[in-house]
C-alpha cells in the first residue's frame, strides 16, 4: 500500500515541478527518509509523529484480503513469495502482529510460518527495515505467549 502511494507521488513529481528538471536520486532519498520516519513513528507508537507524516490527501485501501485464519495466512505467504522485498516483509509482519494481538490466528503456534517469517527477516537487505521487522517478530512472539 505504501509503495503504491509513494510510486504515485514520484510519478506526479514531474507534474508538480513543471518544466524544471527532476533529480530522481533526490526524490528517492526523500521518499526513503519519509518511509523510515513513518515506520519509526509506527514502531514507537508515536501518534503525533504519525499524523504529521500522513498527507491530508492520503487514501488507505483495505482491499478484499481475508483477515482471519488460514485464508489470511495463505494470502500473506503468497505476498512474501510474489514480492519478497524488505517493505513487503515488513508489511506482512505488521499484519501478522495485528492477527496475534487480535487473536484471529495463533501465529506463534504455527511453526512453519514462524520459520518462514524468521528466515525472511534475517534475509532483509536494509538494516533499518530488518531491525524494525525483528522488533515486530519479537512482538508477535510476546503477544502469542
Amino acid at each position: 500500500m505504501r509503495r503504491l502511494l509513494l510510486t504515485a507521488a514520484l510519478a506526479a513529481a514531474p507534474l508538480v515541478a513543471g518544466a524544471a528538471s527532476v533529480d530522481i536520486e533526490v526524490l528517492t532519498r526523500q521518499v526513503t527518509e519519509t518511509e523510515r520516519a513513518f515506520a519509526r513513528s509506527m514502531a514507537e507508537r508515536n501518534h503525533a509523529a504519525f499524523t504529521a507524516l500522513v498527507s491530508e490527501q492520503a487514501v488507505f485501501i483495505g482491499g478484499p484480503q481475508p483477515l482471519r485464519g488460514k485464508a489470511a495466512v495463505a494470502f500473506l505467504l503468497d505476498q512474501l513469495t510474489l514480492t519478497p522485498d524488505d517493505k513487503t516483509v515488513s508489511d506482512v509482519l505488521l499484519i501478522f502482529e495485528a492477527m496475534a494481538r487480535l487473536k484471529t490466528y495463533s501465529v506463534r503456534a504455527d511453526i512453519a510460518l514462524m520459520t518462514t517469517l524468521t528466515s525472511r527477516v534475517s534475509g532483509m537487505k536494509d538494516s533499518f527495515w530488518r531491525a524494525e521487522a525483528t522488533r515486530t517478530l519479537e512482538n508477535i512472539k510476546q503477544l502469542s505467549s
